[in-house]
Parts: structure tokens; C-alpha cells; sequence
């Protein structure tokens, strides 16, 4: 048997001219998939937003802020995705070529060509743990959080003529014309709602001029030549009369609260607190709540509960009549009440530990969903490059076609079995390790089959043969 010398470990790590070669190859198309990913990911999510984001009238410093926090939340999406296609496209290219022939005609196996490329994978595996530990919790806080305001908010305020606007809370606008060079505002009538939406005040002004405050919190309305009225609520069982106000005005200057339409830079009240601890912070949480879960359950302890409970009675009956043991004062029917009731309260004290149980269990499913996740994001870069490296040697095709339509097809497997975990983790129906790792278990036999698949010049997704296959299929087809 030949032993390993320390010199052929060593060496195992120096790159040779074919690992550069790899390098050089691999290198450029991963840097365009990775940002190709990063920018579709990010239109999928503004075309899922965007209804809430359009007509809000956000600041552009504020909206480039929410843009880049939130397309640093896709970074560690991005690259396995970029890791998958690069390794179907770079592999599939050069099996088109023939270069991957030559390469195993000189003596290199299809492992050994890896090596370079698992570095670094390793490398990106790496750099993405560092960047879901320090970066990304506090930008899917920030991002989150900027989203929920702006979901939130209402939409910016356009007067129209002719046309009812309530987008001011408690009040409804309406204008006969508009100036739209002066703001300048005709025939303006102004509803003020109580709670419970009815207009008892209404104002009338011929003519009105907006103008903001200089923080922007406040619209100032300064109203010309109006009337105002006023109509009192009055319990109508006790007295059937209505007082009615009736004020006019040459001048009157009223303020608007346009807080409502601004975004804050920040929440104060985010409850979701695992999403911006890093890995430390997260198990010393899962710790804190593992401890108060035991807690919870030494409080569910039967001889506990009973001791919370009203002190018990106890006679020594034998064979003796209950009439002679219990006073006259007390009846039969008032002891089963007392017992009733006090098994109630039992029940319902039982109830309250395990709801509190089952919350303190809900919380930490979260916490382990978001600690796992942390590193199956990492792990998925390698295990996808031995997805994707075999595989591309496999079809033997390159460019942006087949390897695409395999890379997606793969990447959405991965994807679904992702979600169906964390799903089942928070539910408590599997463990959360079970849960965040159902993808990788799933695909490391995967990567191990395509890999000996393709050492072994498998010709199992050959497009050839896929074609051959798909024309004597239609062809008998037609014939039925």
C-alpha cells in the first residue's frame, strides 16, 4: 500500500498551470452569473413590492437606502445560484470543446481538474458565512424594518379637482379647480370625521394656497372667505336637540399632521430580534430560552399545581355515612361544587403552562432556523459546485441554454426543499437541524452519484440521446 508523504499533502495544495487554467476560466463567468442572479432577485423583489412602494413619495436618500440594505439581503441567495450555473456552464463548455477529453487523454482525472475550483468554492463558502454573521443581520434588519414602514405608509397627497381625498386621516377634501403653477385651490369643501365617521363639521372656502412646513411634518392650508359648521352630538333618548354652530371667516390658516406620510429610518419596535443576532448571539438567546423551557416544565409539575391550589379537606371515611362525616353546614352538592371548581382551575392552569411551553418552543424553532441557516447558506456553494461540475461535464453543452434550464431546474429543488424545511422546523413537526438540513442531506447523494456518473463518462443527460428520444416519441405519436 503507498503511504501519503507530508510532501504530497503540501502539494495537494499548490496550484498547478491546469489550476490556473481552471481558475481563469471559472472565474469570470461566476463574477457575470453572480451578478445576473443578484440583479433578478432583486427585480423579483421589487416587482413583488412595488404597488407599496410607488406613490408614497419617499425621499430618494431613503429610498436608495432601502434599495442597497435590501440587495445585500440577496448576496448569499445569489451566490450558490452563481456557483450552480458557472460550474454546469464552465464544465459543459469545455466537454463541448473536447477539452475536457484531452485533460483525462494526459493523465488528469475529473477530480483532480476540481481541485481548484473546490478551493474556491471554499473560499466563497467562507466569504459567505462572514457575510451572513456580520453583514447580513444588520441588513435584513434595516431592510426589513424600512419595508414595514413603507408598507405602512399611506399615499402621497394629491389633490385632485372635482375629486373626493381622504388620505389625511380624520379629514375628506374635495375642490371644484386647481392651480397647479401656485397651488392654488377653488371652492374647497372639508370634512373633519369624529370616530365614529360621521361629518359633523364641515368648512367651505372659496379659495385656498398649500404650503409645507420647514420639516415637512405639517401642510398648511391657508383658507380665504369661508364658513364653517358645526353640529353637536346629543343622546337623542334624553334630548332630540342638535346644537348647530355657524361660523364664518375671512382668513383662517388650519395645519395638517403629514407625519403619517413619512418614512422613519427606524423602528424601534421590531420584534423579529433573530434576524440581526450573529452566530454567538444567537446561541447564548437559544441557551436563555432553553433554560426558562425547563423552567416551564418543573412549573408544570402535578405536585406544584396542586400545591397553588386551595388547601383540601381530607377525611378518613372508611365505611362511614357522609352525612355523619361532613357538618350540616355543608352539603353534598356544595362539596362537588368545590371539587368542580377546583378542577376547573386545574385545567385551566394547565392550559396556560403548556401554551406558555408551546410559545417558548415556537421562539426557539426560530432562533435554531435562523442559526442553522447561517451555515446551510455556506455549505451550499460546495455542495452545489458538486452538483453543477459533474453535471456540465455530463451534457456536455455550454453557454447561457441547456445550463441555465438545468441550473434552474436544480437551484428550484434545492429552493423548495429549503422552504419545506424551515417550514417544518418552525412548525415543530421536525427538528430545526432536520429542517435547515434537509436540502444538503438530500443533495450531497446527488452530487456523489452525478460525480461517479460523470468520472465513469455517463452519458445519462446527454442531449443527443435526448433528442433521438423526444423525435422517435413524436414521430410515433403522429403515426397513432
Amino acid at each position: 500500500m503507498k503511504k501519503f508523504s507530508l510532501f504530497e499533502f503540501f502539494d495537494f495544495f499548490i496550484l498547478k498551470k491546469i489550476d490556473l487554467l481552471m481558475l481563469r476560466t471559472y472565474v469570470g463567468p461566476f463574477i457575470a452569473t453572480f451578478f445576473i442572479a443578484w440583479f433578478v432577485l432583486i427585480m423579483q423583489f421589487l416587482w413583488k413590492y412595488i404597488d407599496d412602494i410607488l406613490g408614497k413619495s419617499i425621499e430618494t436618500y431613503l429610498l436608495l437606502k432601502f434599495l442597497w440594505y435590501t440587495s445585500a439581503t440577496f448576496v448569499p441567495m445569489a451566490l450558490p445560484i452563481a456557483i450552480l450555473l458557472t460550474s454546469i456552464m464552465t464544465y459543459g463548455n469545455m466537454g463541448e470543446n473536447s477539452e475536457l477529453t484531452a485533460i483525462k487523454a494526459s493523465g488528469i482525472s475529473l477530480i483532480r481538474s476540481f481541485k481548484a475550483l473546490i478551493f474556491f468554492s471554499v473560499f466563497i463558502a467562507i466569504l459567505a458565512f462572514y457575510f451572513s454573521n456580520n453583514v447580513l443581520t444588520k441588513a435584513t434588519y434595516v431592510s426589513r424594518n424600512m419595508l414595514a414602514e413603507i408598507r405602512n405608509l399611506k399615499p402621497a397627497l394629491f389633490l385632485k379637482p372635482k375629486t373626493f381625498n381622504n388620505s389625511i386621516s380624520g379629514f375628506t377634501i374635495w375642490l371644484e379647480d386647481k392651480n397647479e403653477q401656485t397651488d392654488e385651490l377653488f371652492n374647497i369643501i372639508l370634512y373633519a370625521h369624529n370616530n365614529d365617521r360621521s361629518n359633523n363639521q364641515v368648512l367651505f372656502a372659496k379659495r385656498a394656497i398649500i404650503n409645507y412646513s420647514k420639516d415637512g411634518k405639517y401642510l398648511v392650508m391657508q383658507l380665504d372667505s369661508g364658513l364653517q359648521l358645526i353640529e353637536e352630538a346629543s343622546n337623542r333618548y334624553s334630548n332630540i336637540k342638535f346644537p348647530h354652530y355657524r361660523i364664518s371667516f375671512l382668513r383662517w390658516t388650519k395645519f395638517f399632521d403629514l407625519t403619517q406620510f413619512q418614512l422613519k429610518e427606524a423602528s424601534e419596535n421590531f420584534s423579529e430580534r433573530q434576524y440581526r443576532l450573529n452566530v454567538k448571539e444567537l446561541k447564548h438567546e437559544i441557551d436563555s430560552f432553553q433554560i426558562n423551557l425547563k423552567q416551564e416544565f418543573l412549573k408544570f409539575d402535578s405536585t406544584q399545581a396542586l400545591n397553588t391550589m386551595p388547601n383540601f379537606t381530607y377525611v378518613q371515611a372508611n365505611n362511614t355515612q357522609i352525612d355523619s362525616v361532613y357538618t350540616d353546614s355543608i352539603s353534598v352538592s356544595q362539596i362537588a361544587l368545590n371539587a368542580l371548581n377546583r378542577a376547573r382551575e386545574m385545567r385551566n392552569l394547565s392550559f396556560d403552562r403548556i401554551a406558555q411551553i408551546n410559545y417558548n418552543k415556537g421562539i426557539i424553532n426560530m432562533y435554531l432556523v435562523e442559526y442553522y441557516r447561517k451555515f446551510t447558506l455556506s455549505i451550499a456553494s460546495i455542495i452545489l459546485f458538486f452538483v453543477g461540475a459533474p453535471l456540465g461535464s455530463i451534457i456536455r453543452k455550454g453557454g447561457l441554454g441547456w445550463p441555465m434550464l438545468f441550473a434552474v431546474i436544480f437551484f428550484m429543488l434545492y429552493l423548495a426543499l429549503v422552504m419545506s424545511g424551515e417550514r417544518i422546523a418552525i412548525q415543530g413537526i421536525a427538528s430545526a437541524f432536520i429542517g435547515m438540513w434537509l436540502a444538503t442531506i438530500v443533495f450531497i447523494p446527488i452530487g456523489i452519484f452525478l460525480t461517479y456518473q460523470a468520472m465513469n463518462d455517463s452519458a445519462m443527460f446527454s442531449l443527443s440521446d435526448l433528442n433521438i428520444y423526444f423525435k422517435q416519441f413524436f414521430a410515433r405519436w403522429t403515426k397513432k
